[in-house]
């Protein structure tokens, strides 16, 4: 038994679906977890603010689904009635919005889910087609229990043993939206970013099997191929280097999609949608290789007192708890409390506002146009030297360091620079440390 979750960058036409079909046959004993195809969140975002304004357009929406539906042949009439249920009750969910001219976190959550609530049903209808039995799972059936923090809700422990009943019922192979759940109210949540891949982690932890998913990239890299063209696949990571990658940039991996395989012990295989090639194995086996990952469009906020600032930052830190808003340093290096946040730049604009009231004078200033370059590896654990080799690998480059931090484990270095500079000093230091 095994999980496959395909990514929405992987399914954007009839082609891609028939790809997907042919791998979940050559798979054996499977449960796949499904992205939405390839724009329609974005899109359904878009409907959702239009719809505010009082008009909306579903045409171009229904041609993407029905253009994909029009590859069906015994299935095709069945599949387009289940389609244009779930697209009429999208309509009315945005006609209720056009009328209000607002819609609230719970209505946002609903009309979000709506790509992998439609494309489970046309994949379901595909492996028919070829004659492979299977069940597209709704919401209400996967077993999935959330919290209520609607877009981005966490997996209820409670849901383990309710994914395995829901399973069992299911004929063939079941076919599970990604991405959403509902929560004790029978409400639909969203799951956030990374969504589908948590979605499937845990189904794999709950099954005690490996996860895998499958993408538009081979693997786990070195760096980002775009920024770094000669970037190498990484073979093996551990969990918890997993996670640092995710935290400092990494669009591959998520946060919250490695924790549930951690806690269960089972691996997460990255691999191509495209090439059949082993990708990279996250699993509590540590790993060689170093990643350098870059996040761009940081900022720094800084906190400037005087005096009874780790009180003031204390109830900062608070609020951006109860906010989800974490940040991806901090340091704090003055007698006098100066305090920097380093955070994207959206969230900069948040932690501005919550800080404000709670300054009460104090100074704060925000840096835009940063970015942030890491170097991740627990290989890099009680080595001398890795700090120092990152700041001479950047003077000769004539890059400055706007800030620098050093994670507690030892897996990481991340250095801010100037944002014009960012692919500069990504490639400088995987020059340097990637061998």
């Amino acid at each position: 038994m095994k999980v496959l979750k395909f990514g929405g960058s992987c399914l954007n036409s009839k082609a891609d679906v028939e790809r997907t079909v042919a791998i979940i046959q050559k798979s054996g004993d499977c449960v796949i977890v499904l992205s939405a195809l390839k724009g329609v969140t974005d899109s359904l975002i878009a409907l959702e603010h239009s719809a505010k304004t009082g008009s909306f357009d579903l045409s171009e929406l229904e041609k993407k689904h029905f253009e994909v539906v029009a590859g069906l042949k015994k299935n095709k009439a069945e599949c387009e009635r289940k389609v244009r249920a779930l697209l009429n009750d999208l309509k009315t969910t945005l006609t209720g919005i056009s009328y209000l001219k607002e819609f609230s976190p719970q209505t946002h959550d609903k009309i979000v889910s709506f790509g992998e609530r439609i494309v489970v049903e046309i994949m379901a209808a595909y492996l028919r087609d070829s004659g492979v039995e299977a069940t597209a799972l709704k919401v209400e059936e996967t077993g999935i229990r959330t919290d209520s923090n609607f877009s981005d809700a966490l997996v209820i422990e409670e849901s383990k043993a309710l994914i395995v009943q829901a399973l069992k019922k299911a004929k063939g192979i079941p076919i599970v939206p990604g991405f959403v759940g509902l929560n004790e109210q029978g409400l639909i949540t969203t799951l956030g970013r990374g969504g589908s891949d948590y979605t499937a982690t845990f189904i794999a932890a709950a099954l005690s099997c490996e996860c895998v998913l499958l993408k538009d990239v081979d693997g786990l890299m070195t760096a980002d191929p775009k920024v770094v063209p000669d970037a190498k696949i990484v073979k093996n990571v551990d969990y918890l280097d997993a996670m640092e990658l995710a935290h400092y940039g990494s669009k591959v991996v998520f946060v919250k999609a490695v924790m549930p395989a951690m806690l269960a012990r089972i691996p997460i295989r990255v691999k191509s949608f495209e090439k059949d090639n082993g990708g990279t194995v996250i699993s509590a086996e540590q790993g060689s290789s170093v990643v350098v990952p870059l996040a761009k469009n940081v900022a720094i906020v800084e906190l400037l007192g005087y005096t009874g600032m780790m009180t003031v930052f204390s109830s900062i830190v608070d609020q951006l708890g109860k906010k989800n808003i974490y940040p991806l340093l901090i340091t704090e290096s003055s007698a006098c409390g100066e305090v920097s946040i380093v955070v994207d730049e959206k969230s900069a604009e948040k932690i501005e506002r919550i800080a404000a009231p709670l300054m009460k004078g104090r100074k704060i200033v925000v840096e835009k146009g940063l970015a942030m370059v890491s170097v991740v590896g627990s290989s890099m654990k009680g080595k001398i030297g890795i700090a120092a080799s990152v700041f001479d690998c950047l003077a000769k480059e004539k890059i400055n360091v706007v800030a620098i931090a050093q994670s507690a484990s030892e897996r990481s270095i991340s250095v801010v620079v100037e944002g014009d500079k960012a692919v500069q000093a990504a490639q400088a230091l995987h020059k340097r440390f990637i061998k």
